[in-house]
């Protein structure tokens, strides 16, 4: 239970982080940017947790494009 609790507030942390960034900057986050916003261990982390909530449905992204992390409509 403890590492649900953890892993639902890691990703919150995340889709906070995303759209700090972006309202900050006026685009996406790199996924070291996100390393260093979140104090994730390492980039592989970071895109550990994009891939779970990319599969809820919260955020999206073009494959091999640079800056293309965005959150849907469901996570605003």
């Amino acid at each position: 239970m403890k590492d649900d609790t953890r892993a639902a507030d890691s990703q919150q942390q995340l889709l906070l982080a995303i759209s700090i960034y972006i309202r900050q900057h006026g685009y996406s986050p790199t996924i070291r940017e996100l390393v260093e916003a979140t104090g994730a261990g390492s980039t592989s982390v970071v895109t550990y947790r994009l891939e779970a909530l990319q599969a809820a449905g919260l955020v999206d992204w073009l494959p091999g494009a640079a800056r293309t992390i965005h959150l849907t409509k469901r996570a605003s």
